[in-house]
């Protein structure tokens, strides 16, 4: 399972999905950490694991769509398969 982890603040579920051994087992490869603060101390934790990382806050974009479609794009090259959403802060639109 090709597998991005969105997440924004410490990365206490980031560091529980990452470290688990069961899902390691079942064939979970985080290909990339989707973060919507740039200071949050889960970033060093996914670069620690040497898992890229995708910093992208909103308010750098007119609006939610632009944000959203840019996170998309930034994911094709990775061929996610899931998502997981492991304490980010922001409502997920259907857009997305």
């Amino acid at each position: 399972m090709r597998v991005a982890i969105f997440a924004s603040g410490n990365g206490t579920n980031f560091d529980a999905i990452a470290n688990s051994t069961e899902l390691q087992e079942a064939g979970l490869d985080i290909e990339v950490l989707v973060c919507d603060q740039p200071n949050a101390p889960v970033i060093q934790k996914a670069k620690n694991l040497n898992i890229p990382v995708f910093v992208n806050e909103l308010k750098n974009f007119p609006n939610r769509k632009e944000y959203e479609r840019t996170i998309v794009d930034k994911l094709v090259p990775f061929e996610v398969e899931y998502i997981f959403l492991a304490g980010y802060m922001r409502v997920v639109t259907s857009d997305f």
